[in-house]
């Protein structure tokens, strides 16, 4: 295992995380109804998103990832720093399952946006991206920049990802061909469009924290929002619990500078475990 470059382990507000020996009945209840949306694009969505699981043999974290290519898979900045911190530990192991088939991938590398923070006080891009060893079947388009512009409040979201608290399965190990998890999706709409700056002037070209309705848990962290034309707009990031139901996604005009750093072999990232 080979550390490219350094960073500061910090905690991963946001990914579900629990101890491996857990048992499902010590998993907390979970409130969200599945809806079986007919929408193409919401099946299409279900089709790109990936549960990713990674841990040791003491313990093991979730969150949700979906695919923009062949080859790689987007997730939030603080889920890949959750990865990290395991890495020094010899029976550390990064994977990524498919929603229903359960089609299993080694993740090898992963990058997160150089300007995300995850101690600072204001939003940062929470944006990260994880490298898969095979090819990816299904990905999803990201929105371009005059659609990202064109936010509105009350334009209708989307969101499909794995809250943690229906992972009650024993993911120490899993068996494979026999995992097939499946992806919760829930729908809203915009409530507010926000600066990171909150102290900033809001305008189109730098809203770029969405608030939208949507009801979320730990472990949907990394879950692509999409539009009602199934366009990915956000990269779902945090959410409250509780009657208030505030939940925030980075719009994805900051997910292309990190795929453009990558692309360009400009951003340095992290090698994972050889499996």
């Amino acid at each position: 295992m080979k550390r490219l470059t350094i960073l500061l382990v910090l905690g991963v507000a946001g990914c579900g995380a629990v101890p491996a020996t857990q048992s499902p009945e010590a998993l907390p209840p979970d409130t969200e109804i599945e809806q079986e949306l007919d929408q193409p694009a919401v099946r299409d969505a279900q089709d790109a998103t990936w549960l990713v699981v990674w841990g040791t043999s003491e313990q093991w974290g979730i969150a949700t990832a979906f695919a923009i290519d062949r080859a790689y898979l987007v997730t939030a900045a603080h889920v890949v720093e959750g990865i990290i911190e395991v890495l020094a530990d010899p029976t550390a192991f990064v994977r990524a399952y498919q929603h229903e088939t359960g089609e299993v991938r080694d993740i090898i590398a992963a990058w997160k946006h150089p300007a995300y923070v995850s101690t600072a006080s204001d939003p940062t891009p929470d944006v990260g991206l994880l490298q898969a060893t095979d090819f990816l079947p299904h990905v999803l388009e990201l929105a371009d920049a005059s659609t990202l512009e064109g936010l509105e409040v009350f334009d209708e979201v989307s969101l499909c990802g794995f809250p943690g608290s229906l992972a009650w399965i024993d993911l120490w190990p899993i068996v494979p061909g026999a995992f097939h998890p499946r992806a919760t999706c829930v729908r809203g709409v915009v409530s507010a469009l926000r600066p990171l700056n909150p102290y900033a002037s809001a305008t189109p070209a730098n809203t770029y924290l969405i608030q939208y309705d949507l009801s979320t848990s730990p472990g949907t962290s990394g879950s692509a929002v999409l539009n009602e034309d199934g366009l990915v707009i956000g990269v779902h990031i945090a959410g409250s619990t509780g009657a208030d139901d505030y939940n925030f996604g980075i719009r994805t005009d900051l997910l292309v500078e990190l795929i453009n750093w990558v692309e360009y072999g400009s951003l340095p990232g992290w090698l994972m475990p050889v499996p």
